[in-house]
C-alpha cells in the first residue's frame, strides 16, 4: 500500500499555523499546503506537532493510519500506471526507515526561503541552482515526500528540482491518480 495523502488549506484556530498555510497558498497560487507518505498503513510526514505531553515537536512524524490526532487528507494520489513491486516497496520503506531515524527537523526557514524563491524560480532553474536549499538543515513536508521518492529510484517530477516541490504539484503526478483516501 502505497499513496500521497494532501490537503488543501482549511482555516486553522491556530493563528501562527494558519498565517503559515495562507502564506503556502499565497505564493504557490496552490490551494493544497501539505503531504506526507501512506506506506503500510502508516502515515510519514515531515510536520510540527504537539506530542501527548503537549510539549512542541517537529521532524519525521509516523503515525498509523487513521489516527485521530491527524486531520484526515483531503485526497490521496495512488500510482496507477505502475507496478508496485516488492523490490520497489521495500526501497521505499528502507529510505522512510533512514529519514525516520536521522532525526531531521521539519524547518520553517526553509519553508519560507522557498516562498521567497519560489515567483523567480525561472532564474534558479537556468542558474541550476536553488538558493539555501541544502544550506538550510531541515525539511518541509513536500521537500521530504520528493526527496524519499528519489532516493528510492522513483523520480516523481523528472522535469523538476526537489528544491522548487511544493504541495500543489503532487496532484498533478505522471501516472497517479486521485483516489479516495479511505481506498488506500
Amino acid at each position: 500500500m502505497l499513496a500521497i495523502p494532501v490537503w488543501r488549506y482549511h482555516k486553522q484556530a491556530d493563528w501562527f499555523w494558519d498565517s503559515v498555510s495562507r502564506a503556502i497558498v499565497y505564493f504557490t497560487g496552490m490551494e493544497y499546503v501539505h503531504v506526507g507518505i501512506y506506506y503500510m498503513n502508516r502515515l510519514y510526514e515531515s510536520t510540527v506537532w504537539r506530542n501527548s505531553a503537549g510539549k512542541l515537536r517537529t521532524g519525521i512524524r509516523v503515525t498509523e493510519k487513521g489516527d485521530k490526532r491527524v486531520t484526515p487528507p483531503d485526497l490521496c494520489m495512488v500510482p496507477w500506471s505502475f507496478e508496485l513491486t516488492k523490490e520497489r516497496m521495500d526501497r521505499i520503506g528502507c529510505v522512510l526507515s533512514q529519514y525516520v531515524e536521522s532525526d531531521r527537523s521539519y524547518n520553517i526557514l526553509k519553508l519560507l526561503v522557498l516562498a521567497i524563491v519560489w515567483p523567480t524560480r525561472w532564474i534558479w532553474k537556468k542558474l541550476k541552482w536553488v538558493p539555501f536549499n541544502h544550506e538550510v538543515f531541515g525539511e518541509v513536508c513536500s521537500g521530504f515526500v520528493d526527496e524519499v521518492m528519489l532516493k528510492s529510484q522513483w523520480d516523481l517530477f523528472p522535469d523538476a528540482w526537489e528544491g522548487y516541490t511544493v504541495p500543489g504539484k503532487f496532484v498533478n503526478i505522471p501516472g497517479w491518480r486521485v483516489d479516495s483516501c479511505s481506498n488506500v
